[in-house]
Protein backbone atom coordinates (compact mmCIF):
# COMPACT_ATOMS: atom_id res chain seq x y z
CA UNK A 1 0.00 0.00 0.00
CA UNK A 2 2.65 2.54 0.59
CA UNK A 3 4.69 1.64 -2.41
CA UNK A 4 1.73 2.18 -4.08
CA UNK A 5 0.76 5.32 -2.67
CA UNK A 6 4.97 6.21 -3.70
CA UNK A 7 4.45 5.70 -7.12
CA UNK A 8 1.11 7.57 -7.24
CA UNK A 9 3.17 10.84 -8.26
CA UNK A 10 5.14 9.46 -11.05
CA UNK A 11 2.15 7.90 -12.64
CA UNK A 12 0.38 11.13 -12.54
CA UNK A 13 3.42 12.92 -13.94
CA UNK A 14 3.71 10.36 -16.64
CA UNK A 15 0.26 10.62 -18.07
CA UNK A 16 0.58 14.59 -17.76
CA UNK A 17 3.21 14.54 -19.92
CA UNK A 18 1.85 12.41 -22.46
CA UNK A 19 -1.10 15.19 -22.67
CA UNK A 20 1.58 17.08 -23.38
CA UNK A 21 3.07 15.55 -26.28
CA UNK A 22 6.62 15.18 -23.73
CA UNK A 23 6.79 11.54 -24.68
CA UNK A 24 10.80 11.25 -23.74
CA UNK A 25 9.96 12.65 -20.01
CA UNK A 26 6.89 10.12 -20.12
CA UNK A 27 8.87 7.18 -20.45
CA UNK A 28 11.25 8.26 -17.97
CA UNK A 29 8.78 8.30 -15.34
CA UNK A 30 7.48 4.97 -17.02
CA UNK A 31 10.47 3.48 -16.93
CA UNK A 32 10.74 4.51 -13.09
CA UNK A 33 7.59 2.53 -12.33
CA UNK A 34 8.59 -0.47 -14.49
CA UNK A 35 11.45 -1.06 -12.87
CA UNK A 36 10.03 -1.36 -9.56
CA UNK A 37 6.85 -3.39 -11.13
CA UNK A 38 7.82 -4.95 -14.41
CA UNK A 39 4.10 -5.98 -14.67
CA UNK A 40 2.48 -3.04 -14.05
CA UNK A 41 -1.00 -2.73 -16.33
CA UNK A 42 -0.94 0.87 -16.35
CA UNK A 43 2.53 1.59 -16.84
CA UNK A 44 2.84 -0.90 -20.06
CA UNK A 45 -0.82 0.75 -21.16
CA UNK A 46 1.25 4.26 -21.42
CA UNK A 47 3.77 3.04 -22.74
CA UNK A 48 2.28 1.02 -25.44
CA UNK A 49 0.43 4.19 -26.48
CA UNK A 50 3.48 6.35 -26.59
CA UNK A 51 5.31 3.55 -29.20
CA UNK A 52 1.91 3.73 -30.95
CA UNK A 53 2.27 8.01 -31.18
CA UNK A 54 6.02 7.53 -32.45
CA UNK A 55 4.95 4.82 -34.95
CA UNK A 56 6.51 1.95 -33.45
CA UNK A 57 3.21 -0.14 -34.41
CA UNK A 58 5.02 -3.61 -33.61
CA UNK A 59 6.44 -2.67 -30.13
CA UNK A 60 2.84 -1.26 -29.21
CA UNK A 61 1.27 -4.38 -30.35
CA UNK A 62 3.40 -6.75 -27.98
CA UNK A 63 3.33 -4.43 -25.06
CA UNK A 64 -0.21 -4.45 -25.16
CA UNK A 65 -0.47 -7.96 -25.79
CA UNK A 66 1.18 -8.36 -22.07
CA UNK A 67 -1.37 -5.94 -20.97
CA UNK A 68 -4.32 -8.17 -21.98
CA UNK A 69 -2.71 -11.45 -19.97
CA UNK A 70 -1.97 -9.02 -17.06
CA UNK A 71 -5.54 -7.78 -16.69
CA UNK A 72 -7.45 -10.52 -18.80
CA UNK A 73 -10.72 -9.31 -17.59
CA UNK A 74 -10.48 -4.90 -19.06
CA UNK A 75 -11.32 -4.51 -22.21
CA UNK A 76 -9.51 -1.22 -22.90
CA UNK A 77 -6.25 -3.01 -23.64
CA UNK A 78 -8.52 -4.99 -26.37
CA UNK A 79 -9.91 -1.28 -27.76
CA UNK A 80 -6.13 -0.67 -28.18
CA UNK A 81 -4.75 -3.32 -29.81
CA UNK A 82 -7.71 -3.52 -32.22
CA UNK A 83 -7.23 0.09 -32.94
CA UNK A 84 -3.31 -1.13 -33.51
CA UNK A 85 -4.32 -3.63 -35.98
CA UNK A 86 -6.06 -1.28 -37.56
CA UNK A 87 -3.43 1.16 -38.39
CA UNK A 88 -1.38 -2.33 -39.80
CA UNK A 89 -4.35 -2.84 -42.11
CA UNK A 90 -4.63 -6.20 -40.45
CA UNK A 91 -8.40 -5.95 -40.34
CA UNK A 92 -9.11 -9.36 -38.88
CA UNK A 93 -6.72 -9.45 -35.56
CA UNK A 94 -8.40 -6.16 -35.07
CA UNK A 95 -11.99 -7.43 -35.51
CA UNK A 96 -10.96 -10.25 -33.21
CA UNK A 97 -10.03 -7.91 -30.47
CA UNK A 98 -12.97 -5.68 -30.93
CA UNK A 99 -14.92 -8.75 -29.85
CA UNK A 100 -12.97 -9.60 -27.11
CA UNK A 101 -13.47 -5.90 -25.65
CA UNK A 102 -16.86 -6.58 -26.63
CA UNK A 103 -17.45 -9.58 -24.46
CA UNK A 104 -15.83 -7.91 -21.63
CA UNK A 105 -17.73 -5.00 -21.31
CA UNK A 106 -20.73 -5.21 -18.58
CA UNK A 107 -24.19 -4.81 -19.58
CA UNK A 108 -24.58 -1.51 -17.86
CA UNK A 109 -25.51 1.63 -19.38
CA UNK A 110 -22.33 3.79 -18.42
CA UNK A 111 -19.80 0.84 -19.84
CA UNK A 112 -22.10 0.34 -22.86
CA UNK A 113 -22.38 3.74 -23.89
CA UNK A 114 -17.92 4.41 -23.09
CA UNK A 115 -17.33 1.54 -25.53
CA UNK A 116 -19.40 2.77 -28.15
CA UNK A 117 -17.49 6.21 -27.83
CA UNK A 118 -14.65 4.58 -27.86
CA UNK A 119 -15.53 2.69 -31.18
CA UNK A 120 -16.53 5.53 -32.33
CA UNK A 121 -13.57 7.63 -31.36
CA UNK A 122 -11.23 5.09 -33.53
CA UNK A 123 -13.54 5.43 -36.44
CA UNK A 124 -15.14 1.99 -35.90
CA UNK A 125 -18.82 3.64 -36.77
CA UNK A 126 -20.46 -0.09 -38.02
CA UNK A 127 -19.33 -1.13 -34.75
CA UNK A 128 -20.20 1.48 -32.57
CA UNK A 129 -23.93 1.48 -33.86
CA UNK A 130 -24.71 -1.40 -32.76
CA UNK A 131 -23.46 -1.14 -28.69
CA UNK A 132 -25.41 2.28 -28.61
CA UNK A 133 -28.53 0.48 -29.85
CA UNK A 134 -27.83 -1.68 -26.95
CA UNK A 135 -27.55 0.98 -24.42
CA UNK A 136 -31.23 2.37 -25.91
CA UNK A 137 -32.77 -1.07 -25.16
CA UNK A 138 -31.82 0.06 -21.36
CA UNK A 139 -32.41 3.41 -21.92
CA UNK A 140 -35.34 4.35 -24.79
CA UNK A 141 -34.04 8.30 -24.08
CA UNK A 142 -30.84 7.94 -24.05
CA UNK A 143 -29.85 11.78 -25.86
CA UNK A 144 -25.93 10.64 -26.66
CA UNK A 145 -26.61 7.55 -28.21
CA UNK A 146 -30.17 9.03 -30.69
CA UNK A 147 -27.32 11.63 -31.48
CA UNK A 148 -24.54 9.48 -32.38
CA UNK A 149 -27.19 7.35 -34.69
CA UNK A 150 -29.19 10.00 -36.30
CA UNK A 151 -25.68 11.17 -37.50
CA UNK A 152 -25.03 7.95 -39.11
CA UNK A 153 -28.03 7.20 -40.73
CA UNK A 154 -27.38 11.02 -41.56
CA UNK A 155 -24.01 10.02 -43.34
CA UNK A 156 -25.62 7.47 -45.04
CA UNK A 157 -28.74 9.31 -46.47
CA UNK A 158 -30.88 6.99 -44.43
CA UNK A 159 -33.27 10.22 -43.91
CA UNK A 160 -36.52 8.72 -42.12
CA UNK A 161 -34.32 6.90 -39.66
CA UNK A 162 -31.65 9.74 -38.64
CA UNK A 163 -34.87 11.90 -38.51
CA UNK A 164 -36.44 9.17 -35.89
CA UNK A 165 -33.03 9.58 -33.86
CA UNK A 166 -33.13 13.23 -33.75
CA UNK A 167 -36.75 13.32 -32.92
CA UNK A 168 -35.70 11.39 -29.94
CA UNK A 169 -33.26 13.43 -28.95
CA UNK A 170 -35.47 16.60 -28.47
CA UNK A 171 -37.84 15.11 -26.69
CA UNK A 172 -35.32 15.04 -23.76
CA UNK A 173 -32.45 17.97 -24.81
CA UNK A 174 -32.66 20.76 -26.73
CA UNK A 175 -29.57 19.86 -28.25
CA UNK A 176 -28.63 22.42 -31.15
CA UNK A 177 -26.98 20.21 -33.74
CA UNK A 178 -30.05 17.79 -33.34
CA UNK A 179 -32.47 21.00 -34.44
CA UNK A 180 -29.86 21.65 -37.18
CA UNK A 181 -29.63 18.46 -38.29
CA UNK A 182 -33.94 17.45 -38.08
CA UNK A 183 -34.80 20.97 -39.59
CA UNK A 184 -32.07 20.08 -42.53
CA UNK A 185 -34.21 16.55 -42.76
CA UNK A 186 -37.34 18.11 -42.49
CA UNK A 187 -36.61 20.77 -45.39
CA UNK A 188 -35.34 18.56 -47.86
CA UNK A 189 -36.49 15.49 -47.55
CA UNK A 190 -36.20 13.69 -50.67
CA UNK A 191 -40.04 12.45 -50.45
CA UNK A 192 -41.77 15.74 -50.44
CA UNK A 193 -44.60 14.52 -48.61
CA UNK A 194 -41.98 14.22 -45.59
CA UNK A 195 -41.35 18.18 -45.71
CA UNK A 196 -42.32 20.49 -43.05
CA UNK A 197 -40.58 23.51 -43.65
CA UNK A 198 -42.34 25.35 -40.86
CA UNK A 199 -41.14 22.99 -38.50
CA UNK A 200 -37.70 23.10 -40.28
CA UNK A 201 -37.57 27.26 -39.66
CA UNK A 202 -38.39 26.60 -35.82
CA UNK A 203 -35.71 24.42 -35.50
CA UNK A 204 -32.78 26.24 -36.88
CA UNK A 205 -33.98 29.26 -35.87
CA UNK A 206 -34.06 27.61 -32.47
CA UNK A 207 -29.94 25.95 -32.48
CA UNK A 208 -28.82 29.26 -34.21
CA UNK A 209 -30.01 31.11 -30.99
CA UNK A 210 -28.45 28.45 -28.45
CA UNK A 211 -25.27 28.77 -30.17
CA UNK A 212 -25.68 32.88 -30.36
CA UNK A 213 -25.24 32.67 -34.29
CA UNK A 214 -21.76 31.83 -34.04
CA UNK A 215 -21.67 28.14 -35.48
CA UNK A 216 -21.28 28.26 -38.52
CA UNK A 217 -22.85 25.04 -39.89
CA UNK A 218 -26.31 25.66 -37.94
CA UNK A 219 -26.37 29.51 -39.66
CA UNK A 220 -25.93 27.43 -43.40
CA UNK A 221 -28.47 24.70 -42.20
CA UNK A 222 -30.55 28.04 -41.69
CA UNK A 223 -29.86 30.06 -44.65
CA UNK A 224 -31.01 26.65 -46.53
CA UNK A 225 -33.97 26.45 -44.73
CA UNK A 226 -35.02 30.08 -45.26
CA UNK A 227 -33.94 29.71 -48.81
CA UNK A 228 -36.39 26.72 -49.37
CA UNK A 229 -39.03 28.60 -47.20
CA UNK A 230 -38.39 31.32 -50.43
CA UNK A 231 -37.22 33.66 -47.84
CA UNK A 232 -34.33 34.90 -49.83
CA UNK A 233 -33.04 38.07 -48.62
CA UNK A 234 -33.47 36.14 -45.14
CA UNK A 235 -31.20 33.33 -46.38
CA UNK A 236 -28.83 35.89 -47.83
CA UNK A 237 -28.40 37.89 -44.92
CA UNK A 238 -27.52 34.69 -42.45
CA UNK A 239 -24.83 32.87 -45.21
CA UNK A 240 -23.06 36.63 -45.46
CA UNK A 241 -22.61 35.87 -40.96
CA UNK A 242 -21.58 32.76 -41.86
CA UNK A 243 -18.76 33.46 -44.43
CA UNK A 244 -17.58 36.59 -41.86
CA UNK A 245 -17.30 33.46 -39.00
CA UNK A 246 -15.70 31.69 -41.54
CA UNK A 247 -13.26 34.19 -43.03
CA UNK A 248 -11.91 34.27 -39.48
CA UNK A 249 -10.43 31.12 -39.74
CA UNK A 250 -7.89 29.13 -42.54
CA UNK A 251 -11.02 26.39 -43.48
CA UNK A 252 -10.85 27.30 -47.07
CA UNK A 253 -13.26 24.59 -47.89
CA UNK A 254 -15.48 25.94 -45.53
CA UNK A 255 -15.40 29.27 -47.09
CA UNK A 256 -15.58 28.62 -50.53
CA UNK A 257 -18.65 26.23 -49.46
CA UNK A 258 -20.75 29.19 -47.69
CA UNK A 259 -19.58 31.31 -50.94
CA UNK A 260 -20.97 29.17 -53.38
CA UNK A 261 -23.96 28.91 -51.38
CA UNK A 262 -24.30 32.61 -51.52
CA UNK A 263 -23.69 32.56 -55.34
CA UNK A 264 -27.21 30.04 -55.66
CA UNK A 265 -29.05 32.24 -53.59
CA UNK A 266 -28.43 35.57 -55.76
CA UNK A 267 -29.53 32.99 -58.84
CA UNK A 268 -32.87 32.40 -57.51
CA UNK A 269 -33.53 35.74 -56.60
Amino acid sequence: RDLGNLLFPERIKAFRDIDKGDYDQATRQLNTLLTINPNDPEALYATSLIHQEKGNLEDAARIMIKVTQIVPDQSRPHLALANIYRIQGDWERGQHHLDLAGQLVPNTINALHEHADTLSTHGQYTHAEKWYRRVIMLQKDHAPSHLFLGGFMFSQQRFDEALYHYQQVLKVDTQPAAQTKAAWILANHPDQSKRNIQRAVELAENACQQTDYQNTDMLDALSTVYARSARLTEAIAVIDKAIAIAEQTDNLDLIQHLRNRRQLYFQNQ
